[in-house]
């Protein structure tokens, strides 16, 4: 064979074997032909031969090559717990964010009914439009809650101000209430679609057709 063909075969453990059965010195060959005999068998056996330099990676290799179902099968066992433990870690994370993000509307609505209370008997209860107008404007002036809080929230407060015929009000609140979100979360976002959404049937029910249509295509 050509010589680069002739270095190809021997190149790895063959070459090791003849390197240690010619080597000059004698304490570097195989002590006996029964040694060399055995190391041709580890050769043929895919085990590790005892000419090449100790190495853990040679080693593994080794048990690899020979062990390829199983180690296959254990690689693919092993990617199937992480993958399952990182779905779970997704799973418990968004679990928590949809808790704080509960909390928070809780918290918000709470808050803004106790601060429409009348401030005497006499002044009698206030209107729910009045409550919604005021919570919409302590939505809009709160910088430390999440946009995406905020946005579910205006689009909530807006629907109730359309359900009340305030719909001049309603569609003030719901457009800047869409920007925001196509600002923040893009337009293919679920809470930018439902920010649209009932922006575009308030256009409807307005009579603003041709708004409503427009809206209601780009969604």
């Amino acid at each position: 064979a050509p010589p680069q063909t002739t270095r190809r075969l021997l190149r790895g453990d063959l070459d090791n074997i003849a390197l240690k059965a010619a080597a000059e010195e004698p304490e570097r060959r195989y002590a006996s032909a029964g040694a060399l005999a055995d190391d041709i068998e580890r050769l043929l056996e895919g085990r590790p031969v005892a000419a090449h330099p100790p190495s853990r990676w040679y080693r593994a290799q080794k048990f690899v090559a020979r062990h390829r179902g199983g180690v296959v099968t254990s690689v693919a066992f092993v990617l199937a717990i992480v993958v399952a433990l990182g779905v779970a870690l997704w799973q418990a994370s968004v679990a928590r964010d949809e808790l704080r993000r509960a909390d928070a509307l809780r918290d918000f609505m709470a808050a803004a009914f106790q601060e429409g209370q009348p401030g005497a008997p006499r002044e009698g209860p206030p209107r729910i439009t009045d409550v919604v107008e005021q919570a919409i404007a302590k939505a809009r002036a709160d910088t430390r809650m999440h946009p995406r809080v905020r946005v579910e929230l205006l689009t909530e407060l807006g629907t109730v101000l359309r359900i009340q015929g305030r719909l001049d009000a309603a569609r003030d609140v719901l457009r800047a209430n869409y920007d925001d979100a196509l600002r923040a979360f893009g337009d293919a976002a679920p809470l930018t679609l439902a920010a649209g959404g009932e922006l575009a049937y308030l256009e409807f029910l307005s009579g603003d057709f041709k708004a409503a249509r427009s809206l209601a295509d780009r969604l």
